[in-house]
Parts: structure tokens; sequence; C-alpha cells
């Protein structure tokens, strides 16, 4: 009985485990890592752990070694190993070689819920949808609390296999659940203008907006929208308006990354755009950008 815990206990910290996925700290984390494997070298546990910061780096021989060090102390078919190498496998894009390791691991005592998260992202890569969306159905049904994350991942498997309604329907769902959640939000509004519900986008990320304390990002989020439903003048007016708060954001705050590449995707979106002459103009006469009535102009969506 101990051994199941012990056991249980390294296949939690081992599917869960969260390093950075930069440089930043590597080092560290590697420094620790290697004391970790020195004090305890027939452990289980340091082993998997310097394996998982070698797989995030990209580091696959090294991870591979440290795999094979764990194979000879618990042996190929423990649970926890068998995990870290489907893991190296889909790290490096080898799902093929994954998806049998997950399939084994399915049959393995409290094993089934990460082997089926794993076997989603596994026929993903390999645009297996129907397999796909079995699995991640399954991460939502058996989870004893799936989060947003579940849900987003199940609707992304839908919307590749071309089922947008599915797609929305799980979103529908999540949001239910969980609230308007900002990635909820932007992931309904995308699916509901490829099915042609453009209103309804729009309309949605405008009260993301109205509601949002950075107000830049999601407009020129709705201008995308508006430019999808053809609505081209408008569509313009909000990258101009967009491209004013960045300014006003550099001003105060300083610029970002984020927002300078905001910026050049808008310059280049208005210096491709096909719109009235007069846009320009009729941006300066609607109602400001602040906070309260008239905000952020035409709040009818479908003008």
């Amino acid at each position: 009985m101990a051994h199941f815990f012990v056991h249980l206990a390294l296949m939690v910290a081992h599917a869960f485990v969260t390093v950075p996925k930069t440089h930043d700290g590597l080092e560290q984390l590697l420094a620790q890592a290697h004391a970790a494997v020195a004090r305890h070298p027939e452990a289980l546990a340091p082993r998997l752990r310097r394996a998982a910061l070698y797989r995030q780096h990209e580091e696959w021989e090294l991870a591979a070694l440290d795999l094979q060090a764990a194979i000879n102390i618990s042996g190929a078919d423990d649970p926890v190993v068998m995990l870290g190498q489907a893991e190296l496998h889909l790290a490096q894009g080898r799902a093929a070689e994954a998806v049998p390791v997950l399939l084994q691991l399915l049959t393995k005592d409290n094993m089934s819920l990460v082997a089926h998260d794993r076997l989603g992202r596994g026929y993903a890569q390999l645009k297996q949808w129907p397999h796909c969306i079995e699995h991640l159905s399954a991460v939502v049904q058996q989870h004893p609390e799936p989060g947003p994350q579940h849900y987003i991942a199940l609707s992304d498997a839908h919307r590749s296999a071309e089922d947008l309604e599915k797609a929305m329907d799980v979103l529908t769902r999540a949001r239910g659940k969980f609230g308007p959640l900002l990635p909820l939000e932007d992931r309904l509004a995308e699916l509901e203008s490829r099915v042609g519900r453009h209103a309804k986008a729009i309309e949605r990320i405008t009260h993301v907006m109205d509601d949002a304390p950075r107000k830049e990002f999601w407009l020129a989020r709705r201008a995308d929208l508006r430019e999808a439903a053809g609505q081209l003048p408008l569509a313009h007016i909000d990258r101009l308006r967009t491209l004013r708060l960045i300014d006003q954001q550099q001003i105060q705050n300083g610029q970002s990354e984020a927002t300078e590449r905001l910026r050049e995707t808008l310059q280049d979106a208005i210096q491709k755009a096909q719109v009235p002459t007069d846009a320009s103009h009729i941006e300066l006469d609607l109602p400001s950008t602040q906070k309260g009535v008239g905000e952020l102009g035409p709040q009818n969506p479908t003008e």
C-alpha cells in the first residue's frame, strides 16, 4: 500500500509539474535537480523532475538519459516512467510513438485521466480528430473539477474537425460553469464570426471591451470581426482608435513588446484596407474612447 501511494504522489507531481518555458532561471532549477539526483541517485522522483526540466527546455538527449535511468531504477512498465517517455515523445512531435505508450497507461490504476489528456494531445498532433475528441471528452467527464482549459481544448478539437457548432456548444457549457472568462468570450466570438453570426460576435467583444482595463487589444479584435462582417469603414475606425490608445499608453506607461507588435499589425492592415477616403475624418467626429456614455463610438453591433 505504501508503494502505491508513493507512485500516486509521483504521478501527480510529474503530470502537473510546471517549470518556466523560457531559459530564465534554468541554471538554478537544474542546479537544484542535480543536487537532488546526487543526494539520492537511486530515487525515482529526482530523475523524473530533472527529465521534465530538460524536456521543457528541449534538451532531448539529456531528458532521455534521465528517463533511461528511471527505467533502470523502477522498470519500463512503471506508470510514471511510461508517462515521462510519452511526454518526451509528444514534446518532440513524435505522437506516433507516444500514443501506444499512452494507450497502455489507460489500463494502469489511477492513470486513466492523465492518459486521456495526453492522448488527446497526441491525436491532435496526428490530426486524428475523432480520437482526439473522444479522449478530451473523457477528461471533461472524468475530471473531478474540470477547468476552463479542459473545455477550451475540447472545443479547439471540434473546431479543427470543422464542427463549429459543437465547438461553440462546448464553450457555451464552460461559460455557464465559469462565467464570461476572456478566453471563452474571445473564442466564442471567433466561432460566431466564422459561422456568419457577425452581430453577435461584435456585440460579445464590445461587452468584453467595456469592462477591460486595457481596451486596445479588444478594440483591435473588434476591428478584425468588423472586417470579417464586411463593415470596412467601422473596422478602419476601430484600428485608428486602437493606434490612438496605444499612443496614449506609451506616453503614460512606456511601450511593451506586445503593443509594438499590435501597432505594426494595425498599420499594415490600415495600409491594405479598401475603405472610403473620408473614414479617417468620420472617426474624429465620433464619441470619445473614454469610459462613459458613447464609449468607443457606435455600440450597435450591426451598424
